[in-house]
């Protein structure tokens, strides 16, 4: 599933969750270890320490982090790992959907009932986490805000997963140098074409 950018809805029946400056990552572990990006690009060969991060006979769906000295999202950090080979760059993996279960799929499950699922598995610190999730977006994007964080992503408790589909609402922390950052490079898109 994807998210459309808009802002934090407040109606009853969401979960909030960080929105992570990383690289987006479906993991699946049914019979061996793989790791791609949602675009297909396949990172199995560059995250070795994850194969044994996350259980077997699941797939998940989270964001590829690297931490800078203060503990937050480093996405140039990130980039110094997976796209310049810095093995020397520690990542982690922040899950926040479980998409199969012990070789089943739960996609056509609704997220509370994944999110149980998700919370029960047994990942392993430093190289796998759950990422945490709120039930009031505004205060959590407050302290994204504070944080320096990218911003927050809103899921609807009842939404089962479908893959393309951009039914999360992402709301962006516009403070944030990486949102400069991204708006030049729109700007330079635009200008070219």
């Amino acid at each position: 599933m994807l998210a459309r950018p808009g802002a934090i809805p407040t109606d009853p029946g969401w979960r909030y969750e960080p929105k992570l400056d990383g690289f987006r990552c479906l993991v699946c572990t049914h019979g061996r270890f793989r790791a791609r990006s949602r675009r297909g690009w396949d990172m199995t060969p560059l995250l070795p320490e994850l194969a044994d991060a996350v259980p077997a006979d699941v797939q998940l769906d989270g964001e590829l982090i690297a931490l800078d000295a203060d503990g937050n999202p480093d996405f140039h950090r990130l980039c110094k790992r997976m796209l310049h080979r810095h093995p020397g760059v520690s990542v982690t993996y922040m899950v926040f959907d479980v998409l199969a279960f012990d070789g089943e799929p739960t996609t056509g499950e609704p997220y509370r009932e994944r999110r149980q699922l998700l919370e029960a598995l047994k990942l392993e610190p430093p190289h796998a986490g759950v990422l945490p999730t709120f039930t009031n977006g505004e205060t959590l994007f407050e302290a994204v805000v504070e944080h320096g964080l990218e911003g927050v992503v809103a899921k609807r408790e009842r939404d089962r997963y479908r893959p393309g589909e951009r039914l999360w609402v992402k709301t962006k922390n516009r403070a944030t140098p990486r949102f400069a950052e991204e708006t030049a490079g729109a700007a330079r898109v635009r200008l070219r074409g």
